[in-house]
């Protein structure tokens, strides 16, 4: 298996660092994202998760050679390499090309757990359309048993049994976008409480969002159409 290095401490972490090894030219990368559109309802959404691994031979055929190079003329016309923006910030974030495309059939998720129940990790493969969950069992840390679950097999029955959450769950995707739309500045966060309660929407402040915490002013002019 190969697959990203994280920082998030447990026997996850350690788990990840001894059964994967990151592929060439990508060493020091410290974690893998992907973005994925599909329709929820009536509503299209954009999702954003961070995959593991991938599983299965990194060099069996798959999407290599055309796609690859539609990919790098892809990423070419981005251009973030040599913004055409005056006064362009010495260490504004660029983008690298590197790696070999990987066939989104081939991801997988690791777990480190005492117990495998594949049932607590379900909603996060079916969201993130993850198909390979890999968990280790151990105990006090000591793996003892690797168990490889084609949870892609599993989608259409999680998805039956659970239409009435999913229904709910979009209804309340429309009635946030319509609130948050309603704002000045069109951003809010939504605040949960375990112990229970009701979730609380605070309207954004007028700092700096997540989207300029993380990018630099130059590539979000370019790139970033924004309303005031």
């Amino acid at each position: 298996m190969t697959g990203g290095r994280r920082n998030t401490g447990g026997y996850g972490q350690n788990f990840e660092k001894t059964f994967t090894t990151p592929v060439a030219g990508l060493e020091s990368s410290s974690s893998h994202h992907r973005v994925i559109k599909y329709r929820l309802g009536f509503l299209i959404c954009a999702v954003r998760f961070e995959i593991d691994a991938q599983y299965g031979d990194p060099n069996a055929p798959g999407v290599q050679s055309d796609v690859a190079r539609d990919l790098a003329t892809g990423m070419g016309h981005l251009a973030l390499q040599a913004p055409v923006l005056p006064n362009h910030k010495a260490g504004s974030i660029r983008a690298a090309l590197g790696g070999t495309p990987v066939p989104a059939s081939r991801l997988a998720e690791l777990k480190a757990k005492k117990k495998v129940q594949i049932s607590q990790v379900m909603p996060q493969l079916w969201f993130s359309r993850t198909p390979y969950v890999i968990i280790g069992k151990h105990v006090d840390g000591r793996v003892e048993d690797i168990i490889c679950t084609h949870a892609a097999e599993r989608f259409d029955g999680w998805e039956a049994q659970h239409q009435a959450s999913l229904r709910r769950l979009v209804d309340l995707l429309a009635w946030l976008r319509e609130k948050v739309r309603g704002m000045k500045r069109e951003r809010a966060t939504l605040l949960y409480d375990e112990s229970g309660g009701d979730l609380q929407m605070l309207e954004g402040s007028t700092g700096r969002g997540e989207l300029e915490a993380v990018l630099p002013d130059d590539v979000i002019k370019k790139y970033w159409t924004r309303r005031r």
